[in-house]
C-alpha cells in the first residue's frame, strides 16, 4: 500500500490552528474514492492483493518488520488498525500538539494497556482512593498476580512508602459519579 499523503499543516507560511486542522486532517481522499468527507467504514476486515501481502501488512502493523521506505502499513483487522479510528487518532493529535494518538474502547483499557507498558515486577503502583471499582481489581488483584503493588492514599498526607522501589503514579477519576 502507497503512504498516504501528508495533510497539510501550513498555507504558505501560515501555520494553521488545531480548530482548522481538525476539519480535514489525517484524510487523504485518494484512498477513499475520491469522497470529499471520510465515510463510515462498516468493516472489520480488509482484502490483501496476496496471502503474502497480508502476512506482511501483519508483521508490519504488529510491529514484527519495518515497512519498506515509501509503504505504509496497510489495513489488518479493525483491532489493530481501522480507517476511521486513524482519522480520529490524527485529529485529536494535532488538537493537542502532540505526535500521535491511540483510541481506545473504553478506559479500562487504556488504563491497563498503560500500566502494563511501564509497570514491572517489583515496582509499587502509587493511587489515589477512591478508584473506579475496575481500576481497583486491576491494581489489586490483576498486577498483584504480575509481582506488582499497589497502595492507595486517600488525602495526598497520608503517603508513607518507607522503601526504595521503582514507583509508577497513575491519575483515574473516581467514576463514575
Amino acid at each position: 500500500m502507497t503512504a498516504p499523503r501528508p495533510s497539510k499543516t501550513h498555507i504558505g507560511n501560515h501555520k494553521l490552528h488545531p480548530e482548522t486542522l481538525m476539519l480535514s486532517y489525517g484524510f487523504d481522499p485518494q484512498l477513499s474514492e475520491g469522497a470529499v468527507k471520510p465515510p463510515v467504514f462498516l468493516t472489520s476486515t480488509f482484502v490483501f492483493k496476496s496471502a503474502e501481502e497480508g502476512r506482511d501488512f501483519f508483521d508490519y502493523t504488529s510491529g514484527r518488520k519495518e515497512p519498506p521506505s515509501g509503504t505504509a502499513s496497510g489495513l489488518v483487522y479493525s483491532r489493530f488498525n481501522h480507517p476511521n479510528s486513524e482519522i480520529v487518532e490524527d485529529r485529536l493529535a494535532v488538537n493537542e500538539g502532540t505526535d500521535a494518538c491511540i483510541l481506545f474502547s473504553s478506559g479500562m483499557s487504556a488504563i491497563a494497556t498503560t500500566l502494563f507498558a511501564y509497570a514491572r515486577p517489583g515496582d509499587v503502583i502509587l493511587h489515589s482512593q477512591p478508584l473506579y471499582g475496575g481500576t481497583e481489581t486491576l491494581l489489586t488483584r490483576t498486577l498483584a498476580g504480575f509481582g506488582i503493588e499497589a497502595v492507595g492514599f486517600a488525602d495526598g498526607v497520608s503517603i508513607r512508602m518507607t522503601d526504595t522501589r521503582p514507583l509508577a503514579v497513575a491519575a483515574s477519576a473516581a467514576a463514575p459519579t
